[in-house]
Formats: structure tokens, C-alpha cells, sequence
């Protein structure tokens, strides 16, 4: 589901304290260099899944792209000239 999905790219919520293997971060938790490249990471897929997420919705209220319900009748078409040939 995509609740499911959302859980595993959100990071966990550690509160106000910091590992112990952080020094000098009292200004914002997120201005470590180490941090940046993983919250990146973690945004990026949480975006993905977003994205996904609204695309399902869409297609789902929308149904297909007609277009793309053209395509496939052609592509059947051929298949089937092929098969009988």
C-alpha cells in the first residue's frame, strides 16, 4: 500500500536528541555532511513514491490513456495478422 511504501523511505523520528557519534550539531539536525547524501536519497524515493502513488489515483478515476487503448487494438491486430499468416 502506499502508506507501507511512505513508512520505509520516511526516516525514523529520533526526537531532539543526536547519536552519540555526532559532535557539534546544535544549530540543525540536518546540517552534518554525513546526512545530506541519505536525506537526499530519502527524499528522492519518497517523491518516487508519491509520484507512483498519484499516477495509480489518476489512472484509477481516469482510467487509460486512449491513445495508449489505440495502441493496444493495433498492436493485437498485428499479433493476430501474424498468427494467421
Amino acid at each position: 500500500s502506499h502508506e507501507a511504501a511512505v513508512a520505509l523511505v520516511k526516516p525514523a523520528d529520533l526526537g531532539p536528541t543526536t547519536p552519540s557519534g555526532e559532535t557539534g550539531g546544535e544549530s540543525s539536525p540536518h546540517g552534518s555532511p554525513t546526512q545530506t547524501s541519505p536525506d537526499a536519497d530519502l527524499q528522492h524515493a519518497n517523491e518516487l513514491v508519491s509520484l507512483h502513488y498519484d499516477l495509480k489515483v489518476k489512472y484509477l478515476e481516469m482510467g487509460p490513456d486512449p491513445e495508449l487503448v489505440q495502441a493496444e487494438r493495433q498492436v493485437d491486430q498485428v499479433i493476430s495478422a501474424l498468427n494467421t499468416s
